[in-house]
């Protein structure tokens, strides 16, 4: 069995990068985490060279004030949420290492929990294309 592609790296320049194999339609979130707005630094670099960021998130019913107070405090139900992307930009590489050096640099224990912040910098440096990126993202994870 072979690893499924990797089409979109999800960059948040606070911390976390994530590889996916597609722009999710729709997932499972938080309530605190839809509050949040967890997806408004997120940007989406996609194999075709385009950058995209989330547009639009509509939750799968109305999450109001209630649903704010009470994600905050001691209830925090998923629910599915319905994602719409713009795109932002075409991108190349370095655009795609700066803001991996970006997330790294601000990482305080996740993405450097298995590896130096200096060995992430020097196998970014080694990445030369978008799949030496994914595998990176990958051997970040372990």
């Amino acid at each position: 069995m072979t690893d499924p592609t990797v089409a979109v790296i999800a960059v948040n320049p606070h911390g976390f990068v994530e590889a996916l194999m597609e722009l999710k339609e729709t997932s499972r979130t938080s309530a605190y985490a839809f509050h949040k707005g967890w997806w408004r630094d997120v940007r989406f670099f996609h194999r075709d060279g385009q950058c995209y960021e989330v547009a639009k998130v509509t939750p799968d019913r109305p999450r109001g004030f209630v649903s704010f107070l009470l994600a905050n405090t001691f209830y925090n139900p998923r629910f599915l949420a319905t994602y719409q992307y713009a795109p932002v930009a075409p991108y190349a590489l370095p655009d795609l290492h700066a803001a991996l050096r970006a997330a790294i640099e601000a990482d305080d224990d996740i993405l450097t929990q298995f590896h130096s912040e200096q060995e992430l910098f020097d196998l970014l440096a080694r990445t030369s294309s978008f799949d030496d990126v994914a595998g990176f993202v990958h051997r970040m994870r372990v």
